[in-house]
């Protein structure tokens, strides 16, 4: 807590007396499913810890690690109840300011033997209507939106970059953006709040590749905030197998991944007062005129209701080189009539192509200039011939407010 609060960052504790409280399984936590089980035994658990741990009120506490990646079981979602509850409970009563931290599996785990990818692949048309989001997500919901044990936010990990030839490449790809839009789709129908964790880490020994540059970042940020995501957690921060952030932050290592890190962060700093004028509604794409393998993929796994079109409010067409993504908002002020929607584009090529996307957005007549939030950069470009053009770099994205 003291050196991220050095650093100004914000810390959520892994207190193992707490950390996948209740859990079934083993090697999961300190107390699990055959020690506790009772609602009035997790109150009692959560009450000792918390009165025993001096640190609540430090200024870089942000709350306490409370479970990853619960199965898709009764037991487990019940324990988060009950370890919600008693958590909200306590801070309320102590006048405590934080929250827990929970992070979903994302769609292309395994329960039970069931992989929620294959029955995805095996009826497109009844997609939606899956285990993942019916059971899965729905029991997350159920936790998350109840008075007692409530949770403001919907937070799960995806990793998409894969070492050529690895068995879970190809589906790491095609469930990219389907995911995020299950997961978009019900934080927006639930008024919760959306964040995300990317892969920030060396090659590791369990598959995924490398991060190579900040095109890498950059694709994974924008991507996200496409869809809405406003809070990003990186992996890891730590660890012998690939090393992550926090090393390179605190000069364990070399800060080439650190760098990365800061160089996005800034750029999406620059701009996120007013990105966060705006709300997000939904999520089109474009083919680009040229496409890479991973692009492909992820557009034809994506399920979106547009996958090769963009057409909008003010926007009639989009043209472009290279697979595009657009995230469409809506102003949180309805008074700004002048200026009512966002749109989010994303250069969603492969990182490791390097390609860069020209775009050009055709308006229906009545746009008279662009804000345009790019690079880290605010400004108004006025509109001549009903149409607005611009280049995106490999993985990167652009903020773009048309004005009436």
């Amino acid at each position: 807590l003291d050196i991220a609060n050095k650093h100004g960052l914000s810390y959520y504790v892994k207190d193992w007396s707490l950390y996948n409280l209740g859990r079934e399984g083993t090697n999961l936590g300190i107390i699990d499913s055959t020690m506790i089980s009772a609602a009035s035994d997790f109150k009692t658990v959560t009450d000792t810890v918390l009165n025993n741990s001096s640190f609540m009120g430090h200024p870089a506490y942000a709350g306490h690690y409370a479970t990853d990646e619960p199965a898709d079981s009764t037991t487990d979602f019940n324990a988060l109840k009950y370890q919600a509850t008693y958590y909200n409970k306590w801070m309320a009563d102590n006048g405590k300011a934080g929250e827990l931290y929970v992070n979903l599996l994302p769609a292309y785990g395994k329960q039970d033997d069931r992989d929620w990818w294959d029955k995805l692949i095996g009826n497109a048309a009844n997609k939606y209507n899956t285990d993942y989001i019916n059971s899965y997500v729905q029991k997350y919901l159920n936790v998350a939106t109840n008075a007692d044990s409530k949770i403001n936010y919907i937070s799960w990990d995806y990793y998409p970059f894969m070492v050529d030839g690895h068995d879970a490449k190809t589906l790491r790809e095609e469930n990219y953006l389907y995911n995020f839009n299950v997961m978009a789709q019900a934080a927006k129908a639930n008024n919760l709040e959306l964040r995300f964790t990317i892969q920030s880490t060396d090659e590791t020994t369990y598959g995924l590749r490398g991060i190579t540059s900040v095109s890498d970042m950059r694709f994974q940020i924008y991507t996200g905030m496409a869809f809405g995501v406003n809070d990003f957690t990186y992996y890891k921060y730590s660890g012998v197998d690939g090393e992550g952030i926090f090393d390179y932050m605190t000069g364990e290592t070399d800060e080439t991944l650190y760098g990365y890190a800061k160089e996005v962060n800034n750029e999406v700093h620059a701009i996120e007062n007013f990105f966060a004028d705006y709300k997000w509604d939904s999520v089109m794409a474009k083919q680009g005129t040229n496409t890479t393998t991973m692009s492909d993929r992820m557009i034809s796994g994506a399920q979106l209701a547009n996958s090769d079109s963009i057409a909008h409010g003010n926007i009639s067409s989009v043209a472009a080189s290279q697979d595009t993504l657009c995230g469409i908002f809506k102003a949180v002020d309805t008074a700004a009539t002048t200026r009512p929607y966002g749109y989010m584009f994303v250069n969603i090529a492969d990182p490791l192509a390097n390609a860069t996307d020209d775009v050009t957005i055709n308006f229906n007549g009545n746009v008279r200039a662009v804000c345009v939030c790019q690079d880290g950069v605010q400004k108004i470009v006025a509109v001549n011939g009903n149409t607005y053009s611009f280049t995106l770099t490999a993985g990167a994205g652009a903020f773009i407010v048309p004005i009436q």
